[in-house]
């Protein structure tokens, strides 16, 4: 077959239709078929023509990159890779902030089309303050805040999911890189807010890029909870600690003062007491969680190796105490030690804590914790005993407080001097570990003048006579504290010692019925050695005498005994009696009659005996030996009823005395 000659045409149709430039259809396109018979079209050339095309469809041929419209289509076989865009990135935006930067968008970053935008920033010189803030907008040119992965140059730490704001409080030439995610945003804008303080600037630039934003190179460089990694300690976190929280706690600080550990995601607390040699009169610090509304108890153990297991949820203050406390804190976010009530003194109680990962130690002996925990009977404990003087100078509401967990009682010895009280009163009262507190009673031995009482129901009030000596027995079991307080302060010149001892043993019941109150045995009163009562009454001369039935006492009144001595002013003397009740009323008067309208009366410088009972004369026809017999009826009188004389015509000088005989009984 013979060469064809290379014609150089410029085709504007072909079949009748227009050939333009342009990506075409199939059907568009200018096939060229081959027989089915022939396999293969030769074509001969005698040699290379050269030829430059000027046109193609009428429009010029130049050269360089051209839009889709303009350009001759390259189609790539089916069975080709597809043509790799490799680092795809946008143009640089930047800018400089200063202190004249006004507050605001100070940084746009067109990211349309892209997957992530860098943004880099470096501070140079002195840079006190301000924020960027980072929005990205969206669809609809909604803004909404952005972040994504954070590096620091100067300590090569990462952030995997960094904020979406960034402190410009920098060092000079700090330099950080964030990397965030922008697939399907038009637009990254960095905002300052607030404004940028400083004598320095910040120097920001930043670009679009289709490369993916890099995750954390390691575990231990990010925040493991992202992951969805457990961080238990035997793992990740062996031997993890908190940073120490301290305080130095005396008389100077404000009471409700806190001292706050977070513990969110660790398993204990260790607080370290140390109680220098000053003094303390009183204080109370208190361990708290969630949200103070808790009181939490752990492990204590003293310097001198006493440990106790199931410790106060509250620590009180004592001259050179050294102690460590263990709190278990799994799932709780805070632990707060709490001033619960404020110091006195001029000691000083130095408090460190720290939470760990590790879970709190328990008991490593029996002996050494609480026997009462373990099943375990302790046959003799005692505590260590706390002791305390007050006189006049001790305010009022001042306490002596003895830790008595696990215990079975308390035994309190109060002794007074020989000086004076005029007033002084202490209670006694115990408090639970919830921080309950109540008055208790208990059995006391007292110890005045000579004589010995035992009250197996002693009153929680004690108020302090003279030379006045007592031992009370009190039940504590299920109390943590027990605490005696100065319910009245004390005046006058005397003091009072207290002693303090708990034991593992329960208190001591009375000795004998008699030694006790008989009301509590069923006991009929008559019968009982010490029912039996007679009451003293000798007023100064001049005036007359009185008793008064006590408080939670009723008398039925047996016999009377009244003895008056006249002086030598001459005056008829008349001798009168009357009761009271409780308000006042009278109940009762009688007077000395010799008859009907007849008064016998007792003249100067003699001395007459007047007896009272329900079983004499109502008239006396003269005296006998100047003793009188005088009526009285059987009469039961209340509490704060009154037995008393009223002389008619008594003089300065006459000295009246009275003797009370009754059966006194519990009201």
């Amino acid at each position: 077959m013979g060469s064809t000659p290379v014609v150089s045409e410029n085709l504007a149709s072909v079949g009748g239709a227009n050939i333009t430039l342009g990506a075409k259809t199939s059907a568009n396109s200018l096939p060229v078929v081959l027989a089915s018979d022939e396999a293969t079209l030769p074509v001969s050339i005698a040699g290379t023509v050269a030829e430059n095309l000027t046109q193609v469809g009428g429009a010029s041929v130049t050269l360089g990159a051209k839009t889709s419209a303009n350009s001759i289509p390259v189609v790539l076989a089916s069975d080709e890779a597809n043509v790799p865009v490799i680092g795809a990135i946008s143009a640089f935006a930047s800018t400089t902030i200063t202190s004249a930067t006004s507050t605001g968008l100070v940084l746009s970053i067109p990211c349309a089309g892209y997957s992530t935008v860098l943004v880099d920033l470096r501070s140079l010189n002195t840079c006190t303050g301000g924020m960027i803030q980072f929005e990205g907008v969206g669809p609809g040119n909604f803004n909404s805040s952005v972040m994504g992965m954070r590096q620091i140059d100067s300590s090569s730490q990462q952030f995997y999911d960094a904020t979406s704001t960034q402190s410009l409080a920098l060092s000079n030439d700090t330099r950080i890189i964030y990397q965030i995610p922008v697939a399907g945003l038009s637009t990254v804008n960095v905002i300052l807010s607030p404004a940028f303080t400083g004598s320095g600037s910040i120097l920001l630039a930043g670009r679009a890029s289709n490369g993916s934003a890099p995750g954390p190179t390691t575990v231990g460089q990010s925040d493991a909870t992202k992951l969805n990694a457990t961080v238990t300690g035997a793992v990740t976190t062996t031997g993890a600690i908190s940073s120490a929280a301290n305080a130095v706690w005396n008389s100077a600080t404000p009471v409700s003062t806190t001292l706050t550990v977070s513990s969110a995601g660790m398993s204990a607390v260790k607080v370290e007491f140390s109680c220098d040699g000053g003094t303390f009169t009183q204080g109370i610090i208190a361990f708290r969680v969630g949200g103070l509304l808790y009181h939490v108890t752990g492990m204590r153990q003293s310097k001198f190796g006493e440990q106790l297991y199931d410790a106060t949820s509250t620590f009180t203050p004592t001259p050179s105490a050294n102690y460590i406390y263990w709190f278990e804190v799994g799932g709780l976010d805070n632990f707060v030690l709490v001033l619960e009530q404020a110091i006195t003194g001029t000691g000083n109680v130095t408090i460190s804590a720290k939470a760990t990962a590790q879970p709190i130690p328990g008991p490593t002996t029996v002996g050494q914790s609480d026997a009462s925990k373990l099943n375990a009977t302790v046959v003799g404990g005692i505590s260590p005993i706390v002791n305390t003087v007050w006189t006049s100078a001790t305010a009022g509401g001042t306490h002596l407080d003895l830790n008595c967990a696990g215990m079975g009682s308390v035994v309190a010895t109060v002794a007074t001097t020989s000086g004076t009280f005029s007033s002084g009163r202490i209670r006694f009262f115990a408090e639970s570990n919830g921080g309950f507190g109540y008055d208790i009673t208990g059995m006391r031995m007292r110890t005045f003048g000579g004589t010995y009482q035992q009250a197996y129901d002693a009153d929680h009030i004690l108020t302090l006579l003279t030379s006045d000596s007592y031992s009370y027995w009190f039940p504590v079991s299920g109390f943590s504290v027990f605490r005696i307080y100065l319910d009245a302060a004390i005046t006058g010149s005397g003091s009072v010692t207290i002693s303090l001892q708990a034991a593992s043993a329960p208190i001591p019941g009375p000795t004998t019925v008699g030694q006790s109150d008989s009301s509590k045995h069923r006991v009929g009163a008559h019968g009982n050695t010490g029912s039996f009562r007679a009451l003293f009454s000798g007023p100064a001369a001049g005036n007359n005498a009185s008793v008064t039935v006590p408080a939670g006492k009723k008398w039925i009144v047996q016999s009377i005994q009244v003895i008056m001595a006249t002086n030598a002013t001459a005056a008829n003397r008349e001798m009168f009696i009357y009761v009271l009740d409780g308000t006042a009323t009278q109940l009762f008067q009688t007077p000395v009659l010799s008859g009907p309208a007849a008064t016998l009366f007792q003249p100067a410088s003699l001395t007459y005996t007047y007896n009272f009972s329900p079983a004499t004369n109502f008239y006396m026809t003269g005296v006998v030996h100047n003793n009188i017999a005088m009526p009285f009826p059987a009469l039961a009188l209340g509490p704060a009823s009154q037995i008393l004389t009223n002389v008619q015509s008594l003089q300065a000088g006459d000295v009246v005395t009275m003797n009370v005989g009754m059966i006194e009984l519990p009201d």
